[in-house]
């Protein structure tokens, strides 16, 4: 009598082929939510960002004396005289106060900004921006900000 201890080539097929699709399963699973935290975390620094900009223009217009705006700058004159211009700088993508102070972080690019007053109400400045996040080659995180600001000591 012959007795075979071990493994049948068709056992170890089988085993080796359910072994793969396992790990092809729970790669995809680790990548796919490696990738939606990315893409969390991208969406987030880019809302936080665009709005401490938002928010530092936004109080400094609304204390403001007198604005001048331009397509893609403004320059606010507060109670006291001095002067501080916000403007976009499309060659660097960034937004700027004062020609140096970056608004929008080192790794976030700005493709579009407008400041311009309401028609017909000099009082009352809307802001708009889009901020983007190149995350990775393929990937990348935009959202558009856009408020409106009354002027109080206008």
């Amino acid at each position: 009598m012959n007795k075979h201890q071990g493994f049948t080539f068709i056992e170890l097929l089988v085993t080796v082929t359910i072994a793969a699709t396992v790990i092809t399963v729970a790669s995809r699973i680790f990548f796919s939510s490696l990738k939606g935290d990315e893409k969390t975390r991208a969406i987030l620094e880019v809302k936080q960002v665009g709005n401490q900009a938002l928010n530092l223009i936004v109080q400094e217009l609304r204390a403001a004396q007198a604005a001048e705006c331009e397509a893609d700058s403004i320059t606010i004159t507060d109670l006291d005289g001095e002067e501080t211009t916000f403007s976009c700088n499309y060659s660097s993508g960034r937004l700027v106060q004062d020609g140096e102070r970056n608004l929008t972080g080192a790794d976030l690019e700005i493709s579009s900004c407008q400041f311009s007053f309401l028609e017909g109400d000099p009082e009352t400045v809307e802001i708009s921006f889009t901020l983007s996040k190149r995350s990775s080659i393929w990937q990348s995180y935009s959202l558009d900000f856009r408020t409106t600001v009354l002027m109080r000591n206008y």
